[in-house]
Parts: structure tokens; sequence; C-alpha cells
């Protein structure tokens, strides 16, 4: 059976919307990042859409091509920052399933501690990745992330749930560095003057 995700996810960091996270590297792109990470389907549960804009957040920090980086509330408002580039981490599709070994007859007559290890939990994650103009929101490039898990738990009390949370979490801080950060300074600037009309791009 396929449930709804309960993905138990600490929030890497707490990140104001409107605080800037300077960029590190030599040489950044000249324009500000925003960061947006949104759930319009209400597919993501206990704190996991949290937990991706920080993971996002922090990786477009440390990837070190915008001049700077800032975080944008889920929903775009009219009192976001001011952005030249938009990275949008949109949720599709969660799923979460738990496969048990034995029945519920089973499990309730075993007198093994063991036996409450025997399941399996099962995620994965749909998510529309893409880079848009801040100005006029036309998009420069989109790809899909879509990251799947298993795990079984490894001693009594483990939590297969939580190893799978920091593959998802790392899965995703390596797609953003190379997502944002593939292209030089000169062709990002054409993208953005085709996305917002012809406009000079600031």
């Amino acid at each position: 059976m396929i449930l709804a995700a309960r993905l138990v996810v600490p929030v890497m960091c707490a990140l104001a919307a409107s605080a800037a996270i300077r960029a590190t590297a030599s040489e950044p792109y000249p324009y500000t990042l925003g960061v947006r990470v949104s759930d319009p389907r209400d597919v993501a549960r206990e704190g996991l859409r949290e937990s991706f804009e920080a993971v996002a957040a922090n990786a477009a920090h440390d990837a070190g091509c915008f001049r700077e980086v800032r975080l944008l509330p889920p929903a775009p408002g009219p009192d976001d920052p001011a952005v030249d580039v938009v990275l949008e981490v949109r949720f599709i599709e969660v799923e979460s399933e738990t496969t048990n070994d034995l029945s519920i007859a089973q499990r309730a007559r075993s007198e093994d501690p063991e036996d409450a290890m025997r399941f399996t939990v099962r995620v994965r994650v749909d998510t529309d990745v893409a880079l848009r103009s801040g100005r006029s929101g036309g998009t420069l490039r989109a790809k899909a992330f879509r990251a799947a898990a298993s795990e079984r738990p490894r001693f009594l009390a483990d939590d297969p749930q939580a190893r799978i949370s920091e593959y998802l979490r790392g899965e995703l801080e390596r797609f953003v560095g190379r997502f944002l950060c593939k292209d030089s300074a000169a062709r990002l600037r054409r993208e953005l003057e085709r996305a917002e009309g012809g406009a000079p791009a600031r």
C-alpha cells in the first residue's frame, strides 16, 4: 500500500526570507539568486519542504556561482525581495511505502524482539527544478529531480527513514550545485535577455 510520505527530517538551518547569504566564489555570476521551494499539491509532509528548502539554499550558497543568495517564500508575493534569477524547486509527488515481512498476526504472536525489524521503508520524491528570470518569470532552464531509496532497520530502535532522508538531502545538494553552475556568465546573461524579451540583463 502506498502511503502519503511522513518523512521526519530536521531543518538544516533557519533562514529568514529576507536574509542574504553572501556567495563565496572569487568570480561569481553578477546576479542575485532567489531560492524558492514550493509544494502546490501538498504532497510533502513533516518538514520535508522546509528541509529541501534549507538544502537548496545552502547548496546554492556553497556552489558560489551567484553574487548573493536569498531565500524566497514558497508562494510569490508583493513583498518578495528583488532578485535577478530564481531557483525554483516544486514538489510533484512524494510516495512512502512500508512493507512488512510478517503479517499482523505473526507480529502479534512473535516473542522475538528482532521481528520488529522485519520491514522495509521505500521513499520516492519527484520534483521539477527550474531556473527563471526574476524579472519576467521566464524559464532559463528546467530539469526534473527524482530520487528514491529503500532501507531496512540495522538494529533495534534504528530509524531507516532517517537514513533515507539524509540520502535525499545529499542527492538534492549535489543536483543543485551541478544545475546552477553549468554555464558561463556570458551564456547566463544571454539566457536572461531572451527570457526578458530582449531587454538588457541587469
